[in-house]
């Protein structure tokens, strides 16, 4: 993989419900799109340099722990991944086919 394509490459991070993150880390969180946009024009780079920008320009915390409590924040208020969900619904009918 390139240096180029690992730094454009999705984080599992940005399909987090953003009020959720505010509310789990803080306010300062500007939303995944803006965020971004911060990173990139600060220099960019790979994953540790965003969560690294992250925590030091919005206080968010790209670690199991917090993302734990945001997951929590986001069940309770009912916000919904599609793309997850779609991925864990494939994933159960795989499990429930029929060995070849």
């Amino acid at each position: 993989m390139s240096a180029r394509r690992a730094r454009d490459e999705p984080d599992i991070f940005d399909l987090l419900d953003e009020d959720a993150i505010r509310e789990v880390c803080g306010q300062r969180f500007p939303g995944h799109g803006i965020a971004l946009r911060d990173f990139k024009r600060a220099g960019g780079g790979n994953a540790a340099a965003r969560k690294a920008f992250y925590w030091e320009k919005y206080g968010v915390a790209n670690r199991p722990k917090s993302l734990r409590g945001v997951a929590r924040k986001m069940r309770v208020n009912g916000a919904r991944i599609d793309v997850l969900e779609d991925l864990i619904d494939r994933v159960e009918r795989l499990s429930l086919a029929p060995a070849r």
